[in-house]
C-alpha cells in the first residue's frame, strides 16, 4: 500500500469538502436559513470534486486502486469526524439534529462519488496509451 498517496488524497478530499463548506456558509443568509438551491448546489459541487479526486487517485494508482481510494475516503471521514468532535468539545455545545443529518448526507455524497469516481479513473487508466509506445 502506498500510504503517502493515501494520506495525500485524504487531505485533498478533506480540503475540498472544507472549502466548499466555507464557501457555502459565506453565501448562506445571516438568519441561518439555507435555500434548497444552495444546499443542493454545494452537495453537487462536493460530489463532483470528490469524484474527480478519487478518479485521479484510481487513475494514478496501478495496484489496488479501490483499496487505496477506500482507505483515503476512510481517513478523510475519520479526520472530518475528529475535527467535528473537537469543534463541539471546544464550543461546549451538543451537536444539533441538523449536524447529524448533514453528516449522513455528506457520507452519502462521498459514497456516491466513490462509486462513480474510482471506476471512471480505472476506465481512463485502461484507455491511456502504454508507456512502451503508442500504436496508431
Amino acid at each position: 500500500m502506498n500510504w503517502k498517496t493515501i494520506f495525500r488524497f485524504a487531505l485533498a478530499l478533506l480540503f475540498a469538502g472544507t472549502t466548499v463548506g466555507l464557501i457555502e456558509s459565506s453565501l448562506s443568509p445571516q438568519d441561518g436559513s439555507t435555500g434548497v438551491a444552495l444546499f443542493l448546489g454545494s452537495y453537487t459541487v462536493k460530489f463532483l470534486g470528490y469524484a474527480a479526486i478519487l478518479a485521479l487517485l484510481s487513475y494514478s494508482q496501478a495496484h489496488r486502486p479501490f483499496a487505496h481510494a477506500a482507505l483515503a475516503v476512510a481517513l478523510a471521514v475519520a479526520l472530518a469526524a475528529l475535527a467535528l468532535a473537537v469543534v463541539h468539545v471546544y464550543s461546549q455545545a451538543l451537536p444539533l439534529l441538523g449536524t447529524y443529518i448533514a453528516t449522513f448526507i455528506e457520507w452519502l455524497v462521498t459514497a456516491a462519488a466513490f462509486a462513480v469516481g474510482v471506476p471512471a479513473g480505472r476506465l481512463l487508466a485502461k484507455r491511456r496509451p502504454s508507456a512502451a509506445g503508442y500504436e496508431a
